[in-house]
């Protein structure tokens, strides 16, 4: 503002001032580089706009640079607006309107007169000044369409957001196109009504311009009241050939002599001020019997005339004489004379709000160094509804108007009745949208709570209602899988009780038995098995080693391998041998399970120090006995499995266990293991991984087997037990 006061006069303001444009154009600058640095990424694109928004600061220090068009190189780097989605809705509602602001004051910064700049002593402070005004305008339009499109998010209500929405998109354009219709025909009522007076005032002056030149024709004088008997005050001004010049009438304050002189004809300017007053011009210039006849009939123009006139068009129309309208080639300026008040001739309207709106008469004025034609402005104005009253004013005597009021109400009836249906449907939709809503958070909380029975009531057919819906059938499954899930975790639980008991019925690590090393392990497929393997110390230093396999796994096969433990644990193993316990346990096993339930099983009685074995086999896979020396053979000797026939035999058969030869007892799960190509692990790795770590100790045979077979099966599961034992006498 400070600037802006001192651009006419080119008075530069005192220091202070100064120095607050300064400060105040620095920190607007600093303040437009930082909201575009806010977290914004440096790439190749960002340094080119960069190094656009720094040559903008270069050419702009000339305060004659058209800075409006240069700044358009800034427009790159104004581009960045990543600080607004920090905001919240109130700050970017807020924001907005401080956005409109700006803009407007960054058009008022470089608007009309800012070229006064560089005269005005401030070329350095206004160059500053002026870019930062400009880049902030610039910036500002760019962030409102941005800002204005994430105010929504201010209304946390849904429903209120889609009412609002919905004002905006059909409402308020409404309102705003009445709006419009409104004052653009208020505008255009009060701009034809100054164009209706300037053609009356124009057709006044032609008629007085007809009934002077007839005076001449006729040869006689002229008429003394061209204008008009009822016009007091006309005066008419008279050369005839050389004669001196003659006033009739009044008196006037301009020469007559110069105005004589005037090659301005009535229509190029009907009206003249002299000074002092206001007149309409009637002249005739013509030849009457070789002599030049030059005559100008003025009638002045005041209050009374245009109280006349007003009631001729019937609205106030009113002539501003003092007003000058200075037409360039590149813009209008209206201005006044200095020393005028500026007081309007003719009647004014009533109080209330009107749309001004006029025409432009040509005038011819006197001054002090001669005459000059210039436009005065004739004035008019309208209310924004006067055109619709006119209508409802008029309908008494004219049926037309009765007819486009007729016309008008249907249109109007049908707009309000849209408009009503709209909010009706606005209404209902944000309702039904906010009681879904509502009932789906309701029904979240619910089930983050645990209370997996709560149930959404469906009121509704719609697509909101139809996710209530798959919300409930969600909330059944969960609710069913929490059942499920319950029986699983009750189920693992008596699963890892049962694994503990199993676990707990196989031998927790082999006894020590001098000139024996012995080793075993079993690893169920799942959390149960049907493997069983175990020592028994028997009298005279024997010990008895058995591994048996059941026919299928989990739970069914565990409890018969717990039947089966406690069958050959009741049996007196050392009196009766393998053979017979064996038979025993096959008449056990027949008389106590299901048809098609069977179990493989070998036994053997090892002297530690004579190495004496006797064994019997069920059916299992035939042990290897591997020597000292790498040679292999099977103990095959026995069997049927047990649990098929209850009258089957079994054979004892009787083998040494020599001195670093090693018997090795496996399941079915050994040689079975699978890789994910299906591939078995088979007999003769197993062989080959004894022959390899034959030298080692039977617990690391043992490990050495299980390596090998994980590294064999690689991601593939376990399909069945695994079950090993070793004996070795060292």
């Amino acid at each position: 503002i400070a600037l802006s006061g001192n651009r006419a006069s080119g008075a530069g303001p005192p220091l202070p001032v100064q120095l607050v444009a300064w400060i105040g154009a620095l920190l607007l600058l600093r303040a437009l580089i930082g909201l575009t640095l806010w977290e914004r990424p440096f790439r190749r694109r960002t340094w080119i706009a960069a190094a656009g928004f720094a040559l903008v600061l270069f050419l702009s220090r000339n305060p004659g640079t058209g800075v409006p068009a240069i700044a358009l190189l800034a427009i790159p780097w104004l581009w960045s607006l990543r600080w607004s989605v920090a905001l919240g809705g109130g700050h970017l509602a807020l924001l907005s309107v401080g956005t409109l602001l700006s803009v407007a004051l960054a058009t008022i910064s470089y608007g009309p007169g800012a070229g006064d700049w560089p005269r005005s002593g401030l070329s350095g402070i206004a160059s500053l000044h002026l870019v930062a005004s400009v880049l902030a305008g610039y910036y500002a339009i760019i962030a409102l369409p941005r800002l204005a499109w994430r105010v929504q998010f201010s209304i946390r209500r849904i429903a209120w957001r889609l009412v609002a929405s919905h004002l905006l998109a059909g409402l308020v354009p409404g309102i705003l196109s009445t709006l419009f219709l409104l004052l653009a025909g208020a505008f255009y009522l009060s701009t034809y009504r100054g164009m209706v007076a300037e053609r009356a005032l124009r057709g006044l002056s032609q008629n007085a311009e007809q009934l002077l030149a007839r005076g001449f024709v006729s040869g006689g004088d002229p008429p003394a009241a061209p204008f008009g008997e009822e016009t007091p005050g006309q005066v008419i001004v008279l050369r005839d050939g050389g004669a001196s010049v003659r006033v009739l009438g009044g008196g006037l304050s301009c020469d007559p002599d110069s105005l004589l002189a005037q090659r301005q004809t009535t229509r190029d300017a009907p009206l003249l001020w002299d000074g002092q007053r206001l007149f309409l011009r009637a002249r005739v210039d013509t030849l009457q019997g070789g002599r030049r006849l030059v005559a100008e009939a003025l009638a002045p123009v005041d209050s009374l005339r245009m109280v006349a006139l007003s009631r001729v068009l019937g609205v106030p129309v009113r002539l501003n004489p003092h007003a000058r309208v200075v037409r360039t080639a590149t813009s209008m300026q209206i201005g006044g004379d200095e020393d005028s008040t500026g007081v309007t001739i003719g009647p004014r309207r009533p109080g209330g709000t009107h749309i001004p709106g006029g025409a432009l008469i040509p005038c011819l004025i006197s001054k002090s160094d001669g005459w000059s034609m210039q436009v005065v402005p004739v004035v008019s104005s309208a209310s924004p509804g006067e055109m619709l009253a006119s209508l409802f004013s008029s309908a008494r005597e004219n049926p037309l108007a009765t007819v486009v009021l007729g016309v008008l109400g249907i249109l109007a009836f049908l707009i309000l009745g849209a408009i009503w249906i709209t909010i009706g449907m606005v209404a209902g939709m944000g309702r039904s949208i906010a009681k879904t809503v509502r009932a789906l958070t309701d029904a979240t909380r619910a089930l983050r709570e645990g209370r997996l029975e709560h149930r959404i009531p469906i009121e509704g057919q719609d697509e909101l209602w139809s996710v209530a819906g798959s919300f409930n059938e969600m909330a059944d499954g969960l609710e069913r899988m929490r059942v499920v899930e319950l029986e699983r975790e009750r189920l693992e639980q008596e699963l890892k009780l049962a694994r503990d008991i199993q676990t707990r019925l196989l031998p927790p690590g082999p006894p020590e038995i001098l000139g024996l090393d012995l080793a075993g392990l079993s690893r169920p497929a799942r959390h149960v098995g049907g493997d069983y393997f175990d020592y028994l110390a028997l009298d005279g230093g024997a010990i008895a080693i058995v591994i048996a396999d059941v026919s299928g796994k989990g739970v069914p096969a565990a409890l018969l391998m717990s039947s089966f433990r406690a069958s050959l644990r009741s049996e007196d193993i050392g009196a009766l041998g393998p053979a017979r316990v064996l038979t025993h346990l096959n008449r056990f096993i027949c008389a106590s399970v299901d048809p098609g339930k069977f179990i493989t099983a070998f036994l053997a009685i090892i002297e530690p120090a004579t190495g004496r074995v006797r064994y019997a086999c069920a059916g299992h896979d035939p042990p290897i006995l591997m020597g000292r020396d790498g040679t292999v053979r099977e103990l095959a000797e026995g069997g049927l499995v047990l649990g098929l026939f209850p009258d089957t035999a079994y054979e004892e058969a009787v083998v040494d266990l020599p001195v670093g030869a090693t018997l090795a007892l496996y399941t079915d799960g050994v040689t079975e293991a699978q890789n994910p190509a299906e591939e078995f692990f088979g007999r003769e790795r197993l062989v080959e991984t004894l022959l390899g770590a034959r030298a080692e100790s039977c617990s690391g045979i043992l490990e050495r087997i299980v390596d090998d077979i994980e590294r064999f099966a690689d991601k593939a599961p376990q399909y069945d037990d695994i079950t090993l034992v070793l004996a070795r006498r060292p």
